[in-house]
């Protein structure tokens, strides 16, 4: 987040709008994900700070540009009621429906129609909901009082996925591949000795972290202890999970 907020200080006179809404909607992104960790007596005042940074996104794209708007409608879907944002995550998904040519990638329409089916469950539309949930390619059930629906809500709160969960040994009993853990891929690699697991980045988010890092101790549980983890450069989807691996 500080380096995303220092290149948009740094570049800003040589930036368009819409580079600088983009600047913004990143760091807005970031900020979201902290959350979390704020101090709940600071935490209103720093989610409404937050919401400002993505309506200045909003305004200087114009409201057309699909990544702004996608991660608006994200953030103001996960927003608690009381900061009145339900209407604009509707609105900010809808329009990236209707205007889905414009994504960076199809796999982007996932994590929309997934938020559309959530709020369309908070508001007791069920079969619309359903629609939304299979548009999304995932599975879950979205039946009212159904453990399936308690576990699609949860894993509707843990980010940007793109492709199924799977590991893969790339080299056998040497080098492992994760993905569908969050946005990004983990990489494991054994070393020469067999003593220690060396992980390469850290990937977006420490919940996922903790649930890709568990799944490859499930899938290979003679694993030596993980070691060292190498941060190939400083982008936030290679090292916001950090705290997991290194406490």
């Amino acid at each position: 987040m500080e380096f995303f907020s220092a290149r948009l200080k740094e570049f800003a006179p040589r930036l368009t709008d819409v580079q600088k809404a983009l600047y913004l909607s990143a760091i807005g992104l970031l900020r979201a994900q902290r959350a979390p960790r704020v101090p709940l007596l600071q935490r209103i005042g720093y989610v409404k700070d937050t919401v400002a940074l993505l309506e200045q996104a909003r305004q200087l794209s114009g409201g057309q540009v699909f990544v702004v708007n996608w991660i608006a409608g994200i953030v103001h879907a996960q927003l608690p009621g009381f900061f009145h944002q339900r209407k604009a995550a509707q609105d900010e998904l809808a329009w990236c429906v209707a205007n889905a040519d414009k994504a960076p990638h199809a796999g982007w329409l996932r994590e929309v129609y997934r938020h559309l089916a959530l709020l369309a469950v908070a508001d007791g539309e069920q079969s619309k909901a359903q629609d939304y949930l299979r548009r999304s390619g995932y599975a879950e059930s979205t039946e009212a009082d159904c453990p399936e629906q308690r576990h699609f809500r949860k894993r509707l709160r843990l980010g940007m996925r793109f492709a199924p969960r799977r590991i893969v040994e790339v080299v056998p009993r040497r080098v492992y591949a994760l993905s569908g853990f969050e946005f990004t891929e983990y990489y494991f690699v054994v070393s020469d000795d067999g003593r220690e697991l060396i992980g390469i980045d850290a990937g977006t988010r420490p919940d996922s972290a903790k649930v890709a890092y568990e799944a490859l101790r499930a899938y290979a549980p003679g694993l030596p202890e993980l070691t060292t983890i190498l941060v190939t450069h400083s982008h936030w989807d290679h090292m916001e999970d950090m705290p997991i691996f290194v406490p």
